[in-house]
């Protein structure tokens, strides 16, 4: 019980105040900032970084078939590491930290023997990892640098906050510090990373990129000698220095755009409805590939409305008015093809880089500026396809491919001796104004299987194996392979199929003029607010599906799932120009068809659901 104080002469005193006792809060880690993409510092060239390596494999687990995703639970992993490590190796396993992020960066080779240092999360940081390390070969190196040496090798550890770092040398944190520690932070959109600074890795591996490809021209001369053909191993012997020339060539080419680029990205990232792998580049500001880049044209809207209903593949481009940053790459790629088509049909590689520069010319002069490539089915067909590209005004389009492939005979193509084998094989025809669609005008270049290949494959099938029935259908149909040709609203448009290619017609004009034209849901989904969208390759595993089981035999049908996927959003890959003026390429797959070919591979094969309408 407390009272109430008094003085010696009786009168009552002024209680005293209680003590206050401060009690300290308990001390808190200070908060990281954000993950923000560090740019170059001192010798680094680039770095590699896992977000979050717990999340990320919590994601892959939800999309892998489930024997594969037992596997990739940490509990899993530090057990499979465990077994045969050593007791020093095993503490430090059982300590890793998966939560933190991971990274690593390359530092310049010409500084380094090992050009690499890493940040890594471990409980209970540094102190642990003396403790976990042991005294073999373990001593401090400073007030908190740890030195290991053991066979011969050094490793050094510090600690950037409650993170570790590790170098193979004691002055590379002096450099890269700053930034790993900046790698260290949590967060960041992507689950893995790999950036590099252009620029500066073009110096400093241009050295080896030059020494990688010699030594491939020397191993590629070597495995020459078992090529059979001594046409083919005389083009090759000669092909080799010219192509190691032009390859050293287009790396000058390449390491000329690096210098003008800031950095490249490559990135993975899982989400619940996709898994999504992309490159960015990123370019220097007012540098040639930034004037490239931002004159960049987009696909319109309308290259969409050509696509009939069914479609199960497409691909949309538009073409740069500049033309390709690359020019001696590409030049690289055409000449190793001549040379080895021009041995292969015994004729003079100048004579085929005649015809191809008259060829190019004539397309250049033709056609526009974007093609569009789609697949799609039409009932009680085989499955078909269609090229469509706009028309240059003032051009006779028509005459023109008409004397082109009028002219492209057999043996003008291949030469005499393997021309008239070809011509024992398939037989080729023109036939002008072969049909009438839809008012329009139609021809045909005709590609017809001769009876005797057609005898020889059904011997070979037998009468009741795989592929038998198609061959039955194809003596019916006597085509091979049809390509009509007709031209609708200022475009040029080709459809490829083995048999009825009037009905592929009929199905794109009607789908030009609004009726069966493919629900957009999936385009809409890739085009969605990526910004200039110039080239889009997709893929619907759903209609693929649809398709296969109208053209299988019931044999073959029955192992097929009964969808799989939704729409052309399924898998894609675009190439994209952002609004802060990077270029972006990303290929995209999206969960649903794991979920489809997961549960086909659980069931055996048997279709896994009966459900033709696809869910937009």
């Amino acid at each position: 019980m407390v009272g109430s104080a008094c003085s010696d002469d009786g009168s009552q005193a002024t209680p005293s105040p209680a003590p206050v006792i401060s009690v300290a809060p308990p001390r808190q880690p200070a908060r990281r900032p954000d993950y923000v993409v560090p740019t170059q510092r001192g010798e680094v060239v680039g770095h590699v970084r896992i977000a979050d390596p717990a999340a990320l494999l919590a994601k892959l687990e939800s999309v892998v078939p489930s024997g594969i995703a037992d596997s990739l639970a940490i509990p899993a992993l530090r057990e499979r590491l465990l077994r045969d490590a050593s007791p020093t190796t095993a503490a430090v396993i059982r300590d890793i930290d998966f939560g933190p992020s991971v990274a690593c960066v390359l530092l310049d080779p010409a500084k380094r023997d090992v050009p690499i240092a890493c940040v890594f999360g471990y409980s209970g940081g540094l102190p642990q990892l003396r403790t976990d390390l042991g005294n073999d070969g373990v001593h401090a190196d400073g007030e908190a640098m740890l030195h290991l040496e053991r066979d011969g090798v050094g490793w050094f550890f510090d600690e950037i906050g409650d993170r570790i770092v590790v170098a193979w040398e004691k002055d590379a944190f002096e450099s890269c510090g700053d930034y790993l520690g900046a790698l260290a932070n949590p967060g960041g959109a992507r689950d893995v990373e790999i950036i590099l600074h252009t620029a500066h890795a073009a110096k400093a591996y241009r050295s080896e990129l030059s020494a990688l490809i010699i030594a491939a021209s020397i191993a590629a001369e070597t495995a020459s000698e078992i090529v059979p053909s001594p046409e083919a191993r005389e083009a090759f012997s000669a092909l080799r220095p010219q192509f190691t020339e032009l390859a050293l060539d287009s790396l000058d080419e390449l390491a000329g755009l690096a210098v003008q680029a800031e950095r490249v990205e490559l990135s993975a990232t899982v989400a619940p409805t996709k898994i999504a792998l992309g490159v960015r580049v990123v370019p220097a500001s007012g540098s040639a590939v930034d004037r490239w880049i931002s004159a960049t044209p987009g696909l319109e809207s309308g290259v969409w409305e050509w696509l009939p209903n069914g479609t199960w593949f497409v691909s949309a481009t538009r073409k740069h008015p500049a033309g390709t940053l690359r020019p001696r790459w590409h030049a690289l790629h055409w000449r190793v093809f001549a040379h080895f088509f021009a041995a292969f049909i015994e004729r003079d590689v100048s004579a085929l880089d005649e015809a191809a520069d008259a060829l190019s010319t004539a397309q250049a002069e033709t056609y526009g500026d974007w093609t569009l490539v789609s697949a799609f089915n039409s009932p009680a067909t085989l499955g078909g396809a269609m090229l469509v590209r706009p028309k240059n005004v003032g051009i006779d389009a028509r005459e023109t491919w008409l004397q082109l492939v009028e002219a492209a005979t057999p043996r003008a193509l291949f030469g005499d001796a393997l021309g008239r084998t070809v011509e024992e094989t398939v037989r080729w025809k023109v036939v002008r104004a072969a049909a009438t669609v839809e008012g329009l005008t139609v021809d045909e270049w005709r590609l017809s299987a001769t009876p005797g290949l057609l005898n020889r494959l059904a011997k070979s099938v037998g009468p009741h194996g795989v592929g038998a029935e198609i061959i039955e259908a194809l003596k019916k149909r006597e085509t091979l392979l049809a390509v009509q040709r007709f031209e609708l609203d200022g475009a040029v448009v080709f459809t490829f199929a083995p048999g009825g290619g009037e009905a592929y017609a009929r199905k794109i004009v009607r789908a030009k003029h609004g009726e069966g034209r493919l629900i957009r849901t999936g385009i809409d989904t890739i085009v969605g607010d990526r910004g200039v969208v110039q080239r889009v390759v997709a893929f619907s595993g759903f209609d693929l599906v649809r398709a296969l089981r109208e053209m299988a035999p019931p044999d073959l049908r029955a192992g097929l799932p009964a969808v799989m996927g939704q729409n052309l959003a399924d898998a894609y890959y675009t190439e994209t120009v952002t609004e802060d003026g990077a270029r972006v390429h990303e290929v995209v797959i999206s969960t649903f068809v794991f979920d489809a070919l997961r549960e086909a591979m659980r069931s055996n094969g048997a279709p896994v659901r009966d459900d033709s309408t696809p869910p937009q």
